[in-house]
């Protein structure tokens, strides 16, 4: 299980959390389809969610478990989106 959460607010591409943590919920919201990456190793690394999302969509997106490790740092690559909120810890 995942303790002491962090949240933060993204309304464009760039380093969520320069370290290791847990991503465990993902918020979103597009005016148009868009798409958001989270990445481990920053915008070159290794690509561990990847999420299509449709024209007007507000979506929140719980990763079960123990969520989705980022050894490195969590980096967000996003297109069209207008905000993301990543939840991690």
């Amino acid at each position: 299980m995942t303790s002491d959460l962090q949240c933060k607010k993204m309304t464009a591409t760039g380093v969520v959390f320069d370290g290791p943590g847990r991503v465990v919920t993902i918020f979103a919201h597009t005016a148009q389809a868009g798409s958001i990456q989270l990445k481990d190793g920053g915008s070159g690394g290794t690509v561990l969610i990847d999420i299509s999302l449709p024209n007007n969509a507000t979506t929140s997106i719980p990763l079960g478990g123990n969520g989705v490790r980022f050894k490195t740092n969590i980096y967000l690559s996003a297109t069209n989106i207008d905000a993301v909120t990543v939840c991690w810890g």
